[in-house]
């Protein structure tokens, strides 16, 4: 039964839509179904929930109830995991640039990062995770992140929302509906209390 809607899933993410610069291609991931692993399946075995950026997005998607969650897959397009974060392949910087709007000039910055996106429309929901390199400039990074969301030109729908929120060495971007980025802030905020929200606010096209 779960093949059953893994396959269904699939086929409608082909006509799905994701977030990305005019000119850019749309690639359909191959997803992987992770093995048994702690936290309800939200994590990946050995790694820390607080010092990488999977465990970062496991922990906030771990908080989540059966009544708020939907359809995602996490990780890189290539090899992408059903229902959980997953890590990005740094050296694919067209993709991490045209999905997650990292501009390329900052990818020097970040030396791992995780994502979790809504599996037929990243526009509805989309969240990733940068870890930074020593001695990157994070207050450098974030503004030209921002600066690149509020620029881009959407398709299938602009997201309404957008958040940016730092914990420690990591931080992390989402776009999305209202109803999804609503829900994400308050389980990101419980997460880590300690962190620091840096930007909540509407996405101006």
């Amino acid at each position: 039964m779960k093949q059953i809607a893994l396959i269904l899933s699939l086929l409608l993410l082909l006509t799905g839509c994701v977030a990305a610069p005019q000119n850019s291609t749309t690639t359909t991931p191959v997803i992987t179904t992770p093995g048994p692993s702690q936290n309800g399946g939200t994590t990946v075995p050995g790694t820390s929930v607080d010092s990488d950026s999977v465990g970062v997005l496991g922990k906030i998607w771990g908080l989540y109830g059966d009544d708020d969650r939907f359809a995602v897959f996490g990780g890189s397009m290539e090899h992408a995991v059903d229902g959980m974060p997953g890590a990005l392949d740094l050296t694919n910087s067209e993709e991490i640039v045209s999905k997650y709007l990292l501009p390329e000039a900052q990818l020097a910055n970040v030396k791992e990062a995780a994502s979790l996106m809504h599996m037929m429309n990243g526009n509805i929901f989309t969240a990733a995770v940068v870890t930074l390199g020593d001695g990157a400039d994070g207050e450098a990074l974030v503004k030209a992140w921002r600066e690149t969301i509020h620029q881009n030109r959407w398709i299938c729908g602009q997201p309404d929302e957008m958040l940016m929120y730092r914990m420690g060495d990591h931080i992390l971007m989402a776009f999305g509906s209202n109803d999804a980025m609503t829900v994400f802030e308050a389980k990101t905020a419980e997460a880590f209390p300690d962190g620091t929200m840096l930007y909540s606010e509407p996405i101006v096209g």
